[in-house]
C-alpha cells in the first residue's frame, strides 16, 4: 500500500503531488490511501514549527493505517543524505551520542530501506525506469535548518572527503552498536540498583555517586527528560542536601537523606472534596478513601494501622472536608497534649518531600481530624464508651 500526506503547504503544488501519486497507483493497481492536513493551522494551535507538526501528523496517521489495515511495517524513503543531515542537525543542537547515529534502518516497525544509497542514485534509477517524480519546491529554500545544512554545510564537508556519506553510514552503524551496548548496561544497572517504593524510583546515594555507575545513570536520567546541564548539576557534591530537587519536563528528582527519589511530575492540583454522611468511598488522584460507620470497638491491630483511622462519630460535623494540607496547618497529634504544625509533624515522620506534596487532611468544622495515612487528632480519639465510630481506610495509588 502507498500512503500519501497532503500537508496543504504549497497550494496547487501539494495537490499536484497527491494527484500524480494517485494516478500512478491506480495505473499499477497499487492500493492507495491519502489524507489532507491544514498543517499551518495545526502548527499554530500546537505552538510548534510546521516541520515538527508535519512529522507528528504523518507518523500518527501512518500508525493508524497500520493498525486499522493490519499492515506489517511503515517504510519511508529516507536515504543516506537524510541520515547524515539528521546527525549534523543533532550535533548543532547538542543532543548527545544518541543524536549522532542519524536515522536507523529499522526501529520497531518503522523501516528505511533506501538508507544504503543516495538521492542522486535514486533519481537516476527513477529516470531510467521512467518512474514519474516531483521535486518539492520548499527543498530549494535555505530558511529551514536542514536545507541550510544540505546546501551549504555538506558540500564543504564533501570537498574534504568525497566519500563522506559512505563513511557516515559506517559510523552510524558503530554508534548504534555502542548505544545498544550502553542501553543493555543501563537496563542491568536499573534492575540491580533502582527500587520501586510507594510510586517512586529509589536509589541509595552511595550507589548513585559510584564513578562506574555514572554512564548508565546519565542514560537513565536522559530517558526521564533531564538535560545534560541538569544531569551535571545533580552529580555535584555541594547539592547533596536533603530536600534538594531537580525537575525535567516529566520527572522530579529529590535528595532524601541517604537516598535519591525520582517520581513522575504531576501538577498538584488543589483537592477539596466534601464528604457527606452517606458517602462510602471517595476517589482522589492519589488514592481511595473508604468510610464506614461501626458500633463495635476495633481490635488493637487495626488501631495501630496507619492506613486506618477510627474517630468518635459523635464529635464529627458533616460534611467533612478532604483537602491538601497547607502551610500553617496545625493539629493535635494522637497522644500529644499540644497542637503541632503539620509541616513539623511530617519532618518528624521523616516523610520525603515528594510524598509530603501528596499528603491530604480531613477536616470537621475546619479542624483537622486526620492527617491521611499518618495520625488522627487526639481530640477525636475513640474509647470503648463510644457508641458509634467512623472507620476510614485509605489506599494510596502506587
Amino acid at each position: 500500500m502507498v500512503a500519501h500526506c497532503n500537508f496543504s503547504l504549497r497550494g496547487e503544488d501539494s495537490d499536484g503531488d497527491q494527484a500524480m501519486i494517485r494516478k500512478y497507483c491506480e495505473s499499477h493497481k497499487i492500493a492507495f490511501e491519502t489524507v489532507k492536513f491544514d498543517t499551518a493551522k495545526e502548527a499554530e494551535m500546537a505552538g510548534v514549527s510546521t516541520q515538527m507538526i508535519a512529522r507528528s501528523l504523518r507518523y500518527d496517521w501512518f500508525n493508524e493505517l497500520k493498525q486499522k489495515l493490519d499492515l506489517g511495517f511503515v517504510a519511508t524513503a529516507h536515504h543516506s543524505g537524510d541520515s547524515l543531515e539528521t546527525a549534523l542537525l543533532n550535533l548543532t543542537r547538542g543532543t548527545g551520542i544518541k543524536g549522532l547515529k542519524g536515522i536507523l534502518p529499522l526501529k520497531n516497525e518503522l523501516l528505511r530501506p533506501l538508507l544504503f544509497t543516495n538521492k542522486e542514485t535514486i533519481r537516476a534509477y527513477a529516470e531510467k525506469e521512467q518512474i514519474p517524480y516531483r521535486e518539492d519546491s520548499s527543498n530549494a529554500s535555505d530558511k529551514y535548518h536542514r536545507n541550510f545544512i544540505r546546501h551549504k554545510v555538506m558540500p564543504l564537508l564533501e570537498s574534504i572527503n568525497p566519500n563522506l556519506r559512505v563513511g557516515f553510514l559506517q559510523t552510524s552503524e558503530r554508534v548504534a552498536k555502542a548505544l545498544d551496548f550502553i542501553e543493555q548496561k543501563t537496563e542491568k544497572f536499573k534492575k540491580a540498583y533502582i527500587l520501586k517504593e510507594n510510586g517512586f524510583d529509589k536509589i541509595l546515594q552511595k550507589d548513585f555517586f559510584e564513578p562506574e555507575n555514572r554512564v548508565p545513570l546519565e542514560f537513565w536520567l536522559d530517558e526521564l527528560g533531564f538535560n545534560y546541564d541538569t544531569v551535571n548539576a545533580i552529580f555535584k557534591e555541594e547539592v547533596r542536601i536533603s530536600g534538594k530537587q531537580f525537575k525535567s519536563p516529566t520527572h522530579q528528582l529529590t535528595f532524601d537523606r541517604e537516598s535519591i527519589l525520582v517520581n513522575v511530575l504531576s501538577s498538584i492540583d488543589d483537592i477539596r472534596i466534601e464528604i457527606s454522611m452517606e458517602e462510602t468511598a471517595i476517589d482522589t488522584k492519589f488514592g481511595v478513601l473508604k468510610l464506614k460507620v461501626i458500633d463495635e470497638f476495633p481490635p488493637l491491630e487495626s488501631l495501630k494501622m496507619q492506613c486506618k483511622a477510627y474517630l468518635d462519630f459523635s464529635k464529627l460535623k458533616f460534611p467533612l472536608i478532604l483537602r491538601n494540607w497547607r502551610k500553617g496547618d496545625r493539629f493535635k497529634p494522637f497522644g500529644m497534649k499540644h497542637s503541632k504544625l503539620i509541616s513539623d509533624f511530617l519532618i518528624d515522620q521523616k516523610i520525603a518531600l515528594p510524598v509530603k506534596e501528596k499528603t491530604m487532611v480531613i477536616c470537621s468544622d475546619n479542624e483537622i481530624i486526620w492527617v491521611v495515612g499518618y495520625r488522627i487528632s487526639d481530640n477525636y480519639k475513640v474509647n470503648k464508651s463510644c457508641s458509634k465510630l467512623l472507620e476510614l481506610t485509605y489506599t494510596s495509588l502506587k
